[in-house]
């Protein structure tokens, strides 16, 4: 039985005067087809969001799928990052498709061009029920705010598409998971040698604000692994010199520098608001502190640590069922002597992987990408160039989770 017909209220904005409103080709067609309000040349490399004109109203229960035009892919190597994108009835912003252009040669698009279809569908609404245990599944557990690439891509500024284009252009991020970097706020311990790198792939990445949690200022010493700096910011607290160098490389992120040492007593102050917190800090007592607070937020924890030339990075959400809190893996032992690196070396590089791979972990998070890594540990043997991983079992008597349902 066909579906019924629905309205889809259509208003023209002032740049879309004297352009073909949206309809269905042909009676039998798939889809309503939109042009393009502007006329650009789409140069090789270059990615645009294109305007329409347009802004749609659509019944609640319906949705649009944003598809594009047949043969743009094939024939001029054209892709458009935010399609198959939705509409849903919320949005009331002008249609905008995002185009990137992948050929050798010049793509012009002149006002008036067809450039996508819209296709209405019919939402299938569901009920949402909470369940102490899921099915496993291929993809990632943890991350919260959705990937692929719908119309968030397109409240997307023109620059930071362009800026953000190669993570957009990843079916797994899209413009959803940009936007949800956008929106969220990571917390990093220590702005040293994993801090650093973290720190500057995590504002290059477009996390929306990064809150850095160090009391130490900058060494000589420091600068043969944490390339944040340089040898003008000896003597400057690592937190300001920080500051400094993500506003230089990426105006979206809000900065909070906090200069002091975090600790059991103001740990969960300082973290309350945090959507992820990447720990990179050299001292045990301080791991506890901050695993213990996490755990009571029920904040994802990023922990990486180095040492000579081995490396190690976890990701902790102790509060779930079947995964292990930080003191499931290290024991609870405050009094464990801390060895730093001026007391035994660190391969300065090292401090770079182990940093940034940190820094993918709270992406991950955020975005939910690829498989779930909480409750597995990464082990890093620079020595020997050999990468291992190992799944941490939950501890049933741990004083931390050992409880948790």
């Amino acid at each position: 039985m066909p579906s019924p017909d629905i309205r889809i209220a259509i208003k023209r904005l002032p740049n879309g005067d004297g352009l073909p409103v949206p309809a269905y080709a042909t009676a039998g067609a798939a889809g309503m087809d939109i042009v393009s309000a502007e006329d650009i040349i789409l140069g090789p490399g270059q990615r645009h969001a294109v305007a329409t004109g347009f802004a749609v109203a659509i019944p609640e229960g319906y949705e649009i799928q944003v598809r594009p035009r047949s043969g743009l892919a094939l024939k001029h190597g054209i892709s458009m990052p935010n399609t198959p994108g939705t509409v849903d009835s919320d949005y009331r912003g002008e249609l905008r498709v995002i185009m990137i252009n992948h050929g050798a040669e010049p793509f012009p698009i002149a006002r008036g061009d067809r450039i996508a279809q819209l296709v209405p569908a019919v939402v299938q609404k569901a009920v949402f029920a909470e369940v102490v245990d899921l099915d496993e599944t291929a993809r990632g557990a943890g991350g919260f705010g959705s990937t692929g690439s719908g119309p968030e891509a397109m409240d997307l500024t023109d620059a930071q598409l362009d800026r953000y284009a190669r993570h957009i252009i990843l079916k797994e991020v899209g413009g959803a998971g940009q936007a949800a970097l956008l929106g969220a706020h990571v917390a990093v311990i220590g702005a040293g040698g994993i801090g650093s790198p973290a720190i500057q792939y995590l504002a290059a990445a477009g996390v929306g604000r990064l809150t850095l949690i160090d009391d130490d200022t900058v060494a000589l010493s420091n600068l043969q692994r944490q390339t944040l700096f340089a040898t003008a910011d000896i003597g400057a607290l690592k937190v300001d010199a920080a500051a400094a160098a993500v506003t230089r490389l990426n105006p979206d992120v809000a900065i909070t520098p906090t200069p002091r040492r975090i600790d059991a007593g103001n740990a969960a102050m300082l973290l309350a608001d945090a959507d992820v917190v990447l720990d990179g800090c050299d001292n045990f007592a301080t791991r506890l502190a901050v695993a213990d607070a996490a755990l009571a937020l029920r904040i994802p924890l990023v922990s990486a640590a180095v040492g000579q030339f081995e490396g190690q990075l976890g990701v902790f959400r102790g509060w779930e069922a079947d995964k292990p809190c930080y003191r499931c893996f290290v024991g609870a032992d405050p009094d464990r002597p801390d060895i730093s690196c001026a007391d035994q070396g660190v391969l300065g590089a090292l401090t770079g992987v182990m940093g940034s791979l940190a820094a993918l972990e709270a992406m991950r998070a955020i975005t939910g990408f690829g498989d779930d890594s909480a409750g597995r540990l990464l082990l890093v043997d620079a020595l020997s160039l050999r990468f291992r991983t190992l799944k941490l079992p939950k501890d049933p008597g741990c004083p931390a989770c050992g409880g948790a349902q």
